[in-house]
């Protein structure tokens, strides 16, 4: 069985970096933002503000495991259930986002504790 160490991040110049290389990505594809902003420890307890205002709400990549912790105790499902927002998921975002997870038999507890509701493994498929 895998041990997994979960810490959440309190060191956010990755998180600011990488949220910059994502906007300069989208602005040289020509998606254009008034505003772009991340949603993390820093500003947590403004979720529900910073989605209101939001036209897109985007699930970017990271740690599987720890961002799950963060969606869990931030209770953004449940934000987002209510939301009419349109959410893009990649990577990590997607796989938290997600309902269905296809996964390797080893990790399957795992994402059996991130609540995900239907797990499948790749040799079943």
């Amino acid at each position: 069985m895998l041990k997994f160490e979960y810490r959440i991040c309190t060191s956010f110049n990755w998180t600011s970096k990488f949220a910059e290389e994502m906007k300069t990505c989208f602005f040289n594809s020509c998606f254009k933002f008034k505003n772009f902003k991340v949603l993390d420890n820093r500003n947590a307890k403004e979720k529900s503000e910073l989605i209101s205002e939001a036209e897109v709400v985007i699930l970017a990549g990271g740690h599987v495991p720890t961002q799950n912790i963060f969606f869990q105790q931030i209770n953004l499902k449940n934000e987002l259930k209510t939301t009419n927002k349109i959410i893009i998921g990649f990577s990590a975002g997607s796989i938290n986002c997600s309902e269905e997870v296809y996964a390797q038999p080893e990790l399957q507890e795992i994402f059996k504790r991130f609540g995900n509701n239907k797990i499948t493994d790749f040799a079943s498929l």
